[in-house]
């Protein structure tokens, strides 16, 4: 795994990528710009994968900015991982962050399935984009 967060500043240009080549398949990239943090989550994010998931928005949220939580390329996602989701929440809102997520069919399958789309905000793609 390379990983290469840096710190999330706001002048900064170039695109910081965590890549993690791990064989749950979960994939992770960092892309700070003015204002936000868009952090891409793809493959799948179970029990396995959530802490490190955790870390990198733990970092995001420490720069008191917008936090896009891009979901759209999740496969899967457990409830461990729907945990990460509730206390990245808490945690943005503890730091006076926004949190924003971009969910895949999959991960709002489920927040609908525990009625929990009501408790977060979300962005849609060209918003994201």
């Amino acid at each position: 795994m390379t990983a290469a967060l840096g710190r999330f500043g706001t002048e900064e240009k170039n695109v910081i990528k965590q890549r993690a080549a791990r064989p749950d398949g979960v994939s992770i990239e960092i892309e700070p710009s003015r204002g936000q943090v868009r952090v891409r989550v793809r493959g799948e994010l179970d029990v396995a994968g959530a802490p490190q998931l955790e870390a990198v928005v733990e970092q995001a949220c420490r720069a008191d900015r917008l936090v896009i939580l891009d979901l759209s390329g999740l496969q899967f996602i457990d409830a461990s991982a729907l945990g990460l989701l509730m206390r990245a929440a808490e945690t943005t809102s503890r730091t006076g962050a926004e949190l924003a997520l971009l969910p895949s069919p999959a991960v709002w399958r489920l927040l609908s399935l525990c009625a929990l789309e009501d408790r977060f905000r979300f962005v849609p793609q060209r918003s994201a984009d």
